[in-house]
């Protein structure tokens, strides 16, 4: 699969200008809070995934034995 051009397309209904995407700043590792996300379902598992991804520790919590 190959990935999408990045290049402003014109448009024939509406003249609309391109933005770069927004990136993350980095920030201090002390800066970093702690977080307890509740509930391991699509959106709790989710946002445990991106918030690893960024580094920031974090706590699931589920009351069932298995998640989603």
């Amino acid at each position: 699969m190959h990935q999408p051009a990045n290049t402003p397309r014109r448009s024939i209904y509406y003249d609309y200008s391109v933005h770069q995407p927004w990136l993350p700043t980095e920030h201090p590792a002390q800066a970093l809070q702690r977080v307890v996300i509740a509930g391991g379902g699509p959106v709790g598992l989710t946002a445990a995934l991106e918030l690893a991804r960024y580094g920031v520790p974090c706590v699931l919590l589920e009351s069932e034995q298995q998640v989603c």
